[in-house]
């Protein structure tokens, strides 16, 4: 899951979600108690394991696909879950001992 900013220069944010289990992409209010869980597509740059999310201040949301060892990639989605652009897969190097994530126990994502 990953926060995006509404676009450029917004102040507002959705909470972007790709299910585990299946291919659906949500968004989730945390305005409200219970959190509400909205449907808005399907992630079809999809790979055995869902994407881990992350978006910008500009709007954009990407997401990590993990795969084998040298199979991940980075894929920009648009907000209903379509590929947007060339897969980034040759400059991916996932790290696990930088610091000071390697202390938390948390990878890293970095791209060349």
């Amino acid at each position: 899951m990953g926060f995006v900013s509404d676009g450029p220069k917004a102040t507002t944010e959705k909470l972007f979600v790709a299910a585990e289990t299946d291919s659906e992409l949500a968004t989730l209010d945390t305005a409200t108690f219970p959190t509400r869980w909205t449907k808005v597509g399907e992630v079809v740059a999809k790979q055995a394991r869902s994407p881990e999310l992350t978006g910008t201040s500009e709007g954009r949301l990407y997401g990590y696909f993990p795969g084998e060892v040298g199979r991940g990639f980075v894929q920009e989605l648009d907000r209903t879950g379509n590929a947007i652009g060339e897969r980034v897969t040759d400059q991916v190097v996932l790290r696990n001992d930088a610091e000071p994530a390697a202390a938390a126990g948390s990878g890293w994502v970095l791209t060349k």
